[in-house]
């Protein structure tokens, strides 16, 4: 799968949430970088492992690690996440 493949379908909520987990945030950190609770938090991360098919955030974390680049150059800001 395409890097670009694995990021279109994601909201911008759930970039956002991933690209804090990829760095390895707590869902408490970051919950709080980008003004959201945690459950919220949690909600999106959720949403991340039905849609790439995994099921813990390591997995995760694996299967998004060729997409750090693309995610870092977004521009994406936090103060705008839906809860």
């Amino acid at each position: 799968m395409l890097k670009a493949d694995k990021l279109n379908n994601l909201t911008r909520s759930e970039l956002l949430v991933l690209r804090e987990v990829l760095t390895g945030k707590s869902n408490i950190e970051i919950g709080k970088k980008l003004h959201i609770t945690p459950s919220s938090v949690k909600f999106h991360a959720n949403n991340l492992f039905k849609k790439s098919g995994v099921k813990t955030r390591s997995k995760l974390i694996l299967h998004f690690a060729d997409c750090i680049p693309m995610l870092r150059a977004m521009n994406l800001d936090p103060k705008k996440v839906t809860e």
